[in-house]
């Protein structure tokens, strides 16, 4: 029989050679090296050795010193759950990106306005389990009762009266018909219709990831966006609004007269995607392009401020010609800041363009490449898509958001956006505020 300590000792191991993040990128690194060399075994061999070698100088998330303490916890609970309540405890689980994150934030919004009498706590985790910047999203006390990181609570997860994994769509892992028959029997009727959503659509929850391009081609088949996705059903009357309230920790006047942009008119521009890739993706807008179209800009407003934003330099290099260089200067509270202050913010698809609609509803330029406009874009932006593909290939392969599947160094999809297109959406775009 196994020990406490053989326990410690096999918790401490899996922790420190099994790292989640590398395992992932090797399996995608795998996956794409055979369907594009899947009759030359040799040069696949090569090309994963080569992967493999460039691997020992690539950082990952989980490159951190793990210590005995953090494989075992001891959180009881008790000191999450008050389990003698007649009030039904629910928990949700979200994953994913900031936009994803953000999404999840107005579901539940939605959700508590429709069950106001049930206590929420929310877990989120980022590649390490932990919530990552969902503490700038979620707070204590703010529509939920308390947001805990995913890592060392898994094992409470079973004492919830109704809890809830959602990414793309709800699936509910635990459930106390009892308690949802004798406290919130409306409830159990939400819990009804999430499980027949699950049984008609199978595949999104054996196959999750790999799905999200089918998932994603239903929804707008039945002409509904990424922010109504969780909604199965239509319970909770989820719209195109953004509703949940985005709090902003940071004084707005004092951090724009920081970085000399009180009483300015100013621009941002931030050449993005999930900050768990690097420089490597389909859906980035080539460096020149930005640069073309930031001369433009310049050269027709003379008197607007571009500032440029974002979390790495890898896929942020400082453009030529921005006025305002803030690259890994700030926090997502100062982002919060900026973004809902600036005239027009320009990008690709992401988290940032989510941030943006949910503080103010404002205009965002927004170029569309592997993902489709019909689905991740909203009304309010101007949605440029290239002419370089015929459809969107989101989860067309695996791999399809690292490498061109076509081969391409840069994707036709996104290619085809040239600065001159941009500019005059731009151009419009400011021809209107100017009114």
């Amino acid at each position: 029989m196994a020990t406490k300590s053989d326990y410690k000792l096999s918790s401490l191991y899996r922790l420190k050679f099994f790292r989640g993040d590398y395992s992932d990128d090797l399996r995608k690194a795998v996956d794409y090296y055979k369907s594009k060399h899947c009759n030359n075994h040799k040069l696949l061999s090569f090309k994963l050795i080569v992967w493999c070698f460039r691997s020992l100088f690539r950082k990952y998330s989980s490159d951190r010193k793990i210590t005995e303490k953090e494989t075992i916890t001891h959180i009881k609970k008790e000191e999450v759950l008050d389990i003698n309540s007649r009030r039904i405890n629910v928990g949700f689980l979200f994953g994913g990106g900031y936009g994803d994150v953000l999404i999840a934030a107005n579901y539940l919004f939605k959700f508590k306005e429709k069950f106001d009498d049930v206590d929420v706590d929310v877990f989120v985790h980022d590649v390490n389990g932990l919530v990552g910047n969902a503490n700038t999203i979620f707070y204590d006390g703010h529509i939920i009762r308390r947001l805990y990181p995913m890592k060392g609570y898994e094992h409470i997860f079973k004492e919830y009266d109704l809890f809830i994994r959602c990414n793309r769509v709800p699936n509910a892992i635990h459930v106390k018909i009892n308690r949802l028959v004798e406290f919130e029997p409306e409830l159990l009727d939400f819990y009804y219709e999430i499980e027949k959503y699950k049984k008609l659509n199978e595949r999104y929850y054996t196959k999750a990831g790999i799905t999200d391009g089918q998932s994603a081609l239903l929804c707008i088949l039945n002409e509904r966006k990424r922010i109504q996705q969780p909604d199965v059903g239509g319970m909770l009357g989820i719209t195109e609004k953004y509703e949940y309230p985005v709090l902003l920790k940071k004084d707005e006047n004092n951090y724009l007269n920081e970085v000399g942009l009180y009483s300015c008119k100013y621009i941002t521009v931030h050449r993005g995607l999930d900050t768990k890739f690097g420089k490597k993706s389909t859906k980035l807008w080539p460096v020149e392009y930005y640069e073309i179209l930031i001369k433009k800009i310049k050269k027709e407003y003379p008197n607007i401020k571009i500032v440029e934003i974002g979390a790495s330099h890898d896929r942020c290099p400082e453009f030529k010609g921005v006025d305002i260089n803030l690259v890994e200067k700030t926090s997502m509270e100062e982002v919060k800041v900026l973004l809902k202050n600036a005239l027009i913010h320009i990008d690709g698809e992401g988290g940032m363009v989510h941030l943006r609609h949910a503080l103010s509803g404002a205009v965002s330029i927004v170029l569309f490449g592997p993902t489709d406009y019909r689905f991740y874009g909203y009304k309010e932006n101007i949605n440029i898509r290239g002419a370089g593909c015929a459809v969107s290939c989101e989860w067309a392969i695996r791999g399809w958001n690292v490498e061109c599947l076509r081969g391409n160094r840069v994707p036709p999809c996104m290619g085809s956006i040239i600065p001159e297109t941009v500019f005059e959406k731009f151009k419009n775009v400011m021809g209107l505020l100017e009114k």
